[in-house]
């Protein structure tokens, strides 16, 4: 009895120990990032408190309050893909005469528009692609090959918290350098020789 009890206390020790790290990871994140973000892209998260004299956080507020009705009238199945800029005048209560086209929110706009079934898909697919990625870069015997899957993994990352403040994901041309990183990343790994 008293093994299993010393096993429980050794076993919640590891757990605290394993959330410490992740919440001091998380916290060197978030300084890095805000060390590293040049002014601009710093003044734009920032003028989402209010706290920069940008005003296009009030907007994109607004924007994203709008969109949170929309997404309540239809929360399973969305409004469907495609149609958030011809769905939303009747839930819009800012940017006055503006023809809101975009979410401002990856995220937001992808829950309005699919609902929760199309949100859950597509986490589901970024969760594999991320978990092959992470075994493929594990599994990667050629240095070079690893480094390039490593900067893909990272560049996959950026466009999906840059995702998170704009519409980023409904570029074309974004779209296509996500699927191509995301090819990069997830390719198995090479053969040793």
């Amino acid at each position: 009895v008293g093994v299993s009890g010393e096993e429980g206390r050794a076993g919640r020790r590891r757990a605290v120990g394993g959330a410490l790290l992740v919440g001091g990871a998380l916290v060197l994140s978030v300084a890095a990032i805000a060390a590293v973000l040049p002014d601009t892209a710093r003044q734009r998260v920032l003028s989402l408190t209010g706290v920069s004299g940008e005003e296009s956080g009030g907007y994109r507020l607004g924007v994203w309050r709008d969109s949170f009705r929309l997404g309540a009238s239809s929360p399973t199945v969305g409004v469907g893909f495609g149609t958030y800029e011809d769905a939303l005048p009747p839930f819009k209560t800012t940017a006055g005469h503006l023809r809101v086209e975009h979410a401002e929110n990856d995220y937001l706009e992808l829950l309005v528009e699919g609902g929760v079934a199309g949100g859950l898909l597509l986490g589901l697919l970024a969760f594999l692609v991320f978990r092959v990625g992470w075994r493929s870069i594990g599994g990667e015997y050629d240095r070079l090959t690893r480094a390039v899957r490593a900067a893909a993994m990272a560049a996959i990352a950026t466009l999906l918290v840059h995702g998170a403040f704009d519409f980023n994901l409904r570029i074309p041309s974004n779209v296509l350098l996500f699927a191509a990183l995301g090819g990069l990343a997830v390719a198995p790994p090479t053969a040793a020789n």
